[in-house]
């Protein structure tokens, strides 16, 4: 199929490409997906608006403003280790006593090694990460973590930004062997 397009010339090529697409078979739009498209082009973080407010237990118009407030720049702080950001949410039921939040990260920071003192639960809302237990996460993927499980993540080259749950805390693993730092929402 390629070949056949080194021989076309550039008006040609356009006229193959319309009518292909003409060939299409026509769809109708799902309900709301105009709304949703443009919303996704101003925030494209809420292309996962039903996995995050499930996450952090709120409905999707709370959720969307949450995410319209934090992808506008508003509520980052330095998170609790160098090249983490992270903006505190306020969840709804299910998520009392549990830190809750958006991190975000840089291409290429890493996360140390650090085990989870409750169950954490993340979703990806942009970027991806590479986890030290030999897998990756990227944007619209989510997992969970149980209480004891160690590991460290990468971020991607294109950093990463995800919602998380995390019950108890983290225990950051020192470097140079003391002990560990806690780190509780």
């Amino acid at each position: 199929m390629s070949r056949i397009f080194e021989e076309l010339s550039a008006l040609e090529e356009i006229a193959v490409a319309d009518a292909l697409v003409a060939g299409l078979p026509s769809a109708k739009p799902a309900p709301g997906g105009r709304a949703l498209l443009l919303a996704a082009v101003a925030n494209p973080w809420v292309r996962f608006l039903e996995r995050f407010a499930a996450l952090v237990d709120v409905s999707p118009d709370v959720a969307e403003r949450m995410l319209d407030r934090a992808e506008a720049g508003a509520d980052w702080v330095d998170g609790p280790l160098a090249g983490v950001s992270v903006v505190h949410l306020s969840g709804g039921p299910t998520t009392i006593g549990a830190d809750v939040g958006l991190v975000r990260m840089g291409a290429g920071a890493v996360f140390p090694p650090h085990e989870h003192l409750g169950v954490e639960s993340v979703v990806v809302l942009a970027g991806g990460y590479a986890d030290s237990a030999g897998y990756t996460l990227v944007a619209g993927q989510s997992e969970s973590r149980q209480v004891g499980d160690p590991h460290s993540f990468t971020a991607g080259a294109h950093g990463v930004v995800f919602a998380v749950v995390l019950r108890e805390g983290i225990a950051v693993a020192d470097p140079a062997g003391g002990p560990p730092l806690v780190v509780r929402g």
